[in-house]
């Protein structure tokens, strides 16, 4: 029996690269809609930023003390999702290739929340109340569109998948309030 968990462990890492990957080959088409001043700024930061997490996840494969790393690939998915989302806004991207974006970037960080079983920490558990609290906000001010809000949401229940999360998860739903107010006031 114990023979299997690094073999699980070794797929998981395969899936995780794989979807990576397939959302580099996506991008590709998806940078190529960008305007030529933009090529050499948003589009290769948003590559970069793909390659960057590729790299994060080989280190996290091999290192053997994985939290901080894990730490950095968050936060380079979370920055991954902000630029993707700036595309949209900027219209350099169509709204069916950013739903496409992503679900694949949803999907990574799926996948990063279920690769250990972190007990999340007080602080990390008000991070998250208090960032999903400011979606909402803006959610309800008109800011933000729906799927973007959903698309937080999903991540960081992603991300408590495998955690020791189940009240902070009913916590954050019982908060959330949605009340769209009208941009024009």
């Amino acid at each position: 029996m114990r023979d299997n968990a690094p073999i699980k462990e070794d797929t998981l890492n395969l899936e995780i690269l794989q979807k990576t990957e397939d959302l580099l080959e996506y991008l590709q088409i998806a940078l190529k809609q960008f305007p030529k001043c933009e090529k050499h700024v948003l589009a290769a930061d948003i590559r970069a930023r793909v390659y960057s997490v590729m790299k994060l996840i080989i280190i996290i494969n091999k290192k053997y003390h994985k939290k901080t790393t894990m730490r950095e690939l968050d936060t380079e998915i979370e920055m991954l999702r902000v630029q993707v989302r700036l595309a949209k806004n900027l219209r350099y991207v169509d709204l069916k290739k950013y739903e496409v974006l992503s679900k694949k970037i949803n999907e990574i960080g799926k996948m990063l929340g279920g690769w250990s079983h972190i007990k999340l920490k007080k602080q990390s558990a008000l991070r998250m109340k208090r960032r999903i609290r400011k979606r909402v906000e803006l959610y309800n001010d008109g800011m933000i569109e729906f799927e973007d809000l959903n698309s937080t949401i999903q991540s960081y229940f992603g991300l408590m998948k495998n955690c020791d999360s189940y009240k902070l998860k009913e916590s954050i739903i019982k908060n959330i309030k949605l009340k769209r107010r009208n941009k024009n006031g």
